[in-house]
Parts: structure tokens; C-alpha cells; sequence
């Protein structure tokens, strides 16, 4: 008897070993390769910068493309999980962009970019108690960005808040902002909450 286990014991030990190196070097969305990983950051950078370029000249669909080449050399490429959801968010897919800005917090856990982008998402989505605490995280890491503080303060606007917390971020933006456009939009809204 013991004769015929030792082949079936010599089977899952295989078993074992393949399938923790089949976990070791599983494959992601982004690898074009079934070799295993290796983070190239340099080219994975290269890859970032022209998609960049790319989304400047509104090609998104090549800077999709790219910045999936970025990931592909360093999958822990912050920048490129960020930009690849600004593109993906541009085309519609929401997703997917929320999951690239999702990632991109998480590597980048003292940036206010990606909490912004994920905001304006939610916001554009409609869920605006979701942009908002994305809103608040991103000021939280940058208080003095001009363009988040006016994002939250219009999704304050959208909800017809009028508590200090709104009518405060409003005074700030129209009296301590120097962004003209932002000082502008929200002397017009204070002056609409008295009304």
C-alpha cells in the first residue's frame, strides 16, 4: 500500500511547489510578458512622460496604451496608475478609473492628486458625500490647493449646504484665493446662499 502513495505523494508535492511559484509569478492586467515580474522604473517613467504627451495632443487612446506599457515595466508606478485613470475617466470608463486612482492613493500616500481625481470622479458620478470625504482627504494633505478647495466647495453648493463649514471654504476661495475664476464663483454663491 505504501508503494502507490508514494507516487500520489510525489504529485502534490509538485502540485505544491507549482503552484506557489504559479503565485510568484501570476500575471496582472497590465503584463504583456509571462516572464516573471521585474520593476524597471526608469522605462517605466519613459512610458509615463509620452503618455503624457499624448494626452496634451488628445490622444488618449495611445496614452492608454502607454501608460499600460509603464505598468507593465513597474506595476508600482504611481504616476502611471494616476494618469492611466485620468485617461480612462476621460473615455467614460468609471471603473476602471476608480480603481487607478484607488491604487495610485495607496502608492502615493502623501499626494493630494489622486484623492482630487477620485473626487471629481465621485462628483461627476453623482455621489457627492463620496467626493466630498475624497475631497476633504486630498486637503487634508494639501490645504492650500485652490482647485480642490473650489471642487469641494461646489459639491457643497450641489448638496444647498449652508453650514459654517460650506459658507467658511466659500469666504476662503473668494477672499484668500488669488484664482481669479474660483474668487469669482464663489463671491457669486455667497452672495446666493443670503438670498
Amino acid at each position: 500500500m505504501c508503494g502507490r502513495c508514494a507516487p500520489i505523494s510525489i504529485l502534490v508535492l509538485v502540485a505544491a511547489v507549482n503552484g506557489c511559484n504559479a503565485h510568484r509569478y501570476a500575471t496582472s492586467p497590465y503584463l504583456t510578458s509571462p516572464e516573471p515580474r521585474t520593476r524597471n522604473t526608469v522605462l517605466a517613467q519613459q512610458f509615463n512622460d509620452d503618455g503624457l504627451k499624448h494626452i496634451e495632443a488628445g490622444e488618449l487612446d495611445e496614452a492608454q496604451a502607454l501608460f499600460r506599457q509603464a505598468l507593465d515595466a513597474d506595476l508600482l508606478y504611481p504616476a502611471a496608475h494616476n494618469n492611466l485613470g485620468l485617461v480612462l475617466l476621460r473615455q467614460g470608463k468609471m471603473y476602471e478609473s476608480a480603481w487607478e486612482f484607488s491604487y495610485a492613493a495607496k502608492l502615493m500616500p502623501h499626494s493630494a492628486e489622486p484623492r482630487h481625481n477620485l473626487g471629481t470622479l465621485m462628483e461627476k458620478m453623482g455621489r457627492f458625500d463620496e467626493a466630498e470625504t475624497q475631497y476633504e482627504a486630498a486637503l487634508a494633505i494639501d490645504d492650500s490647493n485652490v482647485e480642490v478647495m473650489g471642487h469641494l466647495a461646489r459639491v457643497y453648493v450641489k448638496q444647498d449646504r449652508r453650514d459654517e463649514k460650506a459658507i467658511s471654504l466659500l469666504r476662503k476661495l473668494a477672499f484668500q484665493s488669488d484664482v481669479g475664476d474660483w474668487n469669482r464663483w464663489a463671491r457669486m454663491w455667497l452672495v446666493k446662499l443670503k438670498e
